[in-house]
């Protein structure tokens, strides 16, 4: 009987794991539309800029309803606790990727882009590109879960060299964010610039997360 019910919590662990791609693609999708408002933003569009934030909120918000069914089927399903635990830390680390974005594109929108030196915004700009990145490196990861699961864990292992490169130009980054802090007449500019950065980084930081738990996984479906 034991056997069967390891057999049998797999199966809604696997069944469970294909209702987190709806999850996780609507993360993809506010990554994506925050790294098009951010290039807006850079090109001084700020209209352009508001409207894709409208996006990445509704992208966010659809997000959390799916997130929230995979929880009900969590707490009611057959699982192996430990299980149960990595889909858990797999959906809610993936849903702070949305929620990082969103406030990046949030904090956007409260400066007028004029504001911002071309090369501060040109900078921004190229850590979008690499969360964006980084963000599709996950969605590898999970597609090689599903598929070849031992695959994945190589796949995970691509998500955390991209973040390591995504901390690296972060710590050279602030290096200019500082250089114009001192000479800027606007606190307030310098500061929501500077959270700015700090929700791409986190962006990086979860997705890191996240690759973390998909090999955990991987070594529960494989035993």
């Amino acid at each position: 009987m034991g056997t069967a019910i390891e057999w049998f919590g797999k199966l809604k662990t696997k069944e469970v794991l294909k209702m987190y791609e709806g999850h996780l693609k609507k993360v993809v999708e506010s990554v994506l539309d925050m790294k098009e408002a951010i290039d807006l933003f850079a090109k001084n569009d700020y209209d352009g800029a508001k409207e894709l934030f409208e996006r990445v909120f509704k992208h966010e918000r659809e997000a959390d309803e799916i997130k929230e069914r995979i929880i009900a089927d969590l707490s009611k399903g057959i699982f192996h606790p430990t299980d149960r635990e990595a889909i858990m830390r797999l959906v809610l680390t993936t849903d702070d990727i949305a929620s990082h974005a969103k406030a990046a594109s949030r904090k956007l929108i409260l400066m007028n882009p004029v504001h911002i030196p071309n090369e501060i915004k040109r900078r921004i700009a190229e850590m979008g590109s690499m969360d964006v990145e980084i963000v599709k490196a996950l969605m590898n990861a999970y597609k090689a879960l599903m598929e070849e699961p031992k695959k994945a864990i190589q796949k995970a292992e691509k998500v955390e060299r991209l973040e390591e490169k995504v901390d690296e130009y972060r710590v050279d980054f602030m290096f200019s964010i500082l250089k114009w802090g001192e000479a800027s007449n606007s606190v307030s500019l310098w500061v929501t610039t500077k959270e700015i950065i700090d929700d791409l980084e986190m962006i990086a930081d979860k997705c890191e997360d996240a690759g973390d738990v998909v090999r955990s996984i991987v070594v529960s479906l494989l035993s």
